[in-house]
């Protein structure tokens, strides 16, 4: 998908919140990190697994199957970008 696509009022989810949506029948996952949004495949990269229900830990979430760690601003996985 290369184009923007609108899910709705920037004040949907409070700073730290997340929600996922179907866009052109891809599960992505938006989150609201320090007043920006960021929205990505709902898969980890690593297995294929759903990603959104994992821990968010600063600007990384959290794999909830084995713990893999990626970055939500650029998707780097492993050693966070972020840090």
């Amino acid at each position: 998908m290369s184009e923007w696509q609108t899910i709705g009022k920037d004040t949907m989810l409070a700073e730290g919140e997340r929600m996922v949506v179907e866009l052109d029948g891809t599960d992505v996952v938006v989150f609201k990190l320090h007043g920006s949004f960021y929205a990505l495949e709902d898969v980890c990269t690593h297995d294929g697994a759903e990603i959104a229900s994992g821990m968010l830990e600063g600007c990384d979430i959290i794999c909830p199957r084995h713990g893999a760690r990626f970055c939500i601003k650029n998707w780097r996985g492993e050693i966070s970008a972020c840090l």
